[in-house]
């Protein structure tokens, strides 16, 4: 069985022996997805309100009187679903989910009462082999994505990127080591990468970039590397003649999955550390994204080609109709 689940299961046990009434539940989620860890607080008095959050002995959010404090790795990513002074409810909500967000959440009245126990399990899709077109010039992110303990030390970090089954980019003791021609390549920053997220990113590519890619990382130090996900990404990069005048205005390529969350209206919640009074609930929403697709006016306009030698020229055609010139003037 799941380490997570016989813990869990444990914790029930113990939890019911000691007389406690708690609340248990299970949530499932994809990497990159935002969930709700609910937790009922009714029959809680306001007046004496103090609800911590907990990960494993790992403190994720708390709230005291009007005060709220959020614990180190969930920054920017938790809250409380809604003010639990006046809904009584403590339910927790955690964006941008990844997988070392999978732990047993227990929220606790007054630092030491449980109220609540959730089992969030996050999972990957099941997707082996990414497929990624561009052309050349455009800029790619290979999105990969780990399990390691969160706030591990930066020197104790290890990622290793592959090209074609050799190695193009490697994070080890601290250090972070490049390929012969590959000193362009760049990973997230440090907060990122102690969440699980490897992803490579090339500027400009080129078709020398095309080939398949392959992300490994360690989980502790004594294990061999093991894959991320997706397991394996196959860039394709098309050439662009020089004849081509423009690029299309998009790509045919959509992630299978992205961090960065795109869904509807998210609740809020302003978090301070010494608010005097409780923050008022705000909803965040995705603006739409508005496109011109107006045809622009044509105009027409007199080229005149200097005799330059070349045998052949590329013209930009705007308008086919022109002012007709009487040929017949020179012979009347």
């Amino acid at each position: 069985m799941h380490i997570l689940g016989t813990t869990f299961i444990f914790i029930l046990a113990l939890k019911v022996c000691l007389g406690f009434y708690l609340q248990t539940s299970e949530v499932q989620a994809y990497v990159g997805e935002i969930v709700i860890l609910p937790c009922n607080g009714s029959g809680f008095s306001a007046e004496e309100l103090h609800v911590h959050w907990e990960a494993m002995g790992k403190d994720v959010i708390s709230l005291r009187g009007d005060v709220v404090t959020v614990g180190r790795g969930f920054e920017d990513r938790v809250n409380f679903l809604s003010d639990p002074a006046k809904s009584e409810d403590f339910s927790l909500i955690l964006s941008d989910v990844m997988l070392n967000d999978g732990e047993i959440y227990e929220c606790l009245w007054k630092g030491t009462k449980p109220i609540c126990s959730v089992l969030l399990q996050v999972s990957t899709p099941a997707v082996l082999i990414e497929h990624v077109e561009v052309f050349e010039g455009d800029d790619v992110t290979l999105e990969c994505f780990g399990n390691i303990p969160k706030n591990k030390p930066w020197e104790d970090i290890y990622i290793q990127w592959l090209k074609d089954d050799r190695e193009i980019l490697r994070v080890s003791s601290g250090e972070m080591d490049f390929g012969i021609d590959y000193s362009v390549l760049r990973l997230p920053a440090k907060h990122d990468i102690s969440r699980g997220i490897f992803s490579l990113s090339i500027p400009s590519v080129s078709v020398f970039d095309r080939g398949v890619y392959q992300c490994r990382y360690k989980s502790t130090d004594y294990e061999a590397p093991r894959r991320g996900f997706p397991e394996t990404h196959k860039l394709t990069v098309w050439a662009v003649s020089s004849e081509v005048w423009s690029s299309p205005a998009s790509l045919s390529y959509s992630s299978a999955l992205s961090h960065t969350q795109t869904s509807g209206s998210v609740p809020v919640w302003a978090q301070t550390e010494s608010s005097s009074s409780v923050p008022t609930l705000t909803y965040a929403e995705r603006d739409g994204v508005m496109t011109d697709t107006s045809v622009p006016e044509t105009v027409t306009t007199d080229i005149t080609i200097p005799d330059t030698g070349i045998d052949s020229a590329l013209l930009l055609v705007t308008d086919t109709s022109a002012t007709e010139t009487d040929t017949d003037s020179g012979k009347n």
